[in-house]
């Protein structure tokens, strides 16, 4: 018997008593064995090294199955109580927002319909609620026409208004300042003042395309069922009440903070002043009101016109 055979046998051995080796080398270890009892012990103290890990490891085993069975016992209260919060943050993060989305996908469509109508006028009434000041704005359309009447602010004597007019897919837009006798005619380019881009960006305060945090509820206004849509808190927050028949907005009301900040000459130090600005809106669309006298441009005679 070689020595060095003990050595090639006993680093097999682990791999022998485990069934691994290949069979020309269990033939070697078996004659080996039946002429060296060194390996023999040593093959002994592996057997029973396994014996005693596979002993531990049923005890490891029982001791993870009695733990699981006190586990789903002990937490199945805890199990449904974070069930139930999964399906919240599920429905707030994911249902909710796409419950949104479809309703003012819906208004969308309507607004659209507005636009292709031939003749229309959009009235929106504001109101100031800072210091209780009312002021309106008309948009008029027809046969691709149209005339803006936008209210001037801050106006210190009475509500002043200012008139733009332009038509569909010409460049060519004209303001018209009345209080200051001053007319304004300037292309526009690409910003084609089509009616729908006025129309949405009424709106365009709760589209943002469907913020997150953005709330749907149904509710009722001046006897319409509405959907009413919110988003923010606190003094910074805009609501939109849509008329679920029509699928139009006719109410939102929205506040913000306003802040500014002031140097002290003598101190150096800022002086921060902190506004909330809340206001309401109404809106209101009719059809087929739109006459050529309320497309009628001005007579330029006694206007300063300047043109860009």
């Amino acid at each position: 018997m070689k020595k060095n055979d003990c050595d090639i046998v006993q680093d097999l051995l682990p791999s022998y008593e485990q069934g691994v080796v290949h069979e020309s080398s269990k033939e070697f270890i078996r004659e080996h064995l039946k002429t060296c009892e060194k390996c023999k012990e040593m093959l002994e103290i592996i057997k029973e090294e396994e014996k005693k890990d596979a002993e531990k490891e049923k005890i490891k085993e029982k001791f993870e199955i009695n733990y699981l069975l006190k586990l789903k016992r002990g937490s199945l209260k805890s199990v449904i109580i974070a069930t139930i919060a999964l399906v919240l943050v599920l429905i707030i993060c994911v249902l909710q927002p796409l419950y949104t989305k479809a309703i003012v996908r819906k208004m969308d469509s309507k607004i659209a319909e507005v636009e292709n109508n031939n003749n229309f006028k959009v009235i929106i009434n504001y109101k100031d609620l800072r210091n209780g000041r009312e002021y309106e704005e008309y948009y008029y359309f027809k046969d691709g026409k149209y005339k803006i009447k936008n209210y001037v602010y801050p106006a210190l004597d009475g509500v002043l208004y200012y008139y733009t007019y332009g038509e569909q897919g010409n460049e060519n837009v004209m303001t018209v300042f009345e209080h200051k006798k001053l007319i304004i005619k300037e292309k526009r380019g690409d910003q084609d003042q089509k009616n729908s881009k006025h129309i949405i960006s009424m709106f365009s305060y709760i589209m943002n395309r469907y913020p997150i945090g953005t709330r749907v509820k149904n509710t009722k206004y001046e006897g319409k069922n509405c959907y009413l849509i919110s988003r923010g808190f606190g003094d910074n927050y805009s609501n939109l009440w849509v008329d679920k028949e029509t699928m139009l907005p006719i109410k939102s009301t929205s506040s913000w903070v306003n802040s500014t900040k002031e140097t002290n000459p003598s101190s150096g130090y800022y002086k921060k002043e902190v506004e909330t600005c809340p206001e309401e809106k109404y809106y209101k669309i009719e059809y087929g009101t739109v006459t050529d006298e309320d497309l009628e441009k001005p007579n330029e005679e006694g206007y300063t016109v300047e043109e860009y």
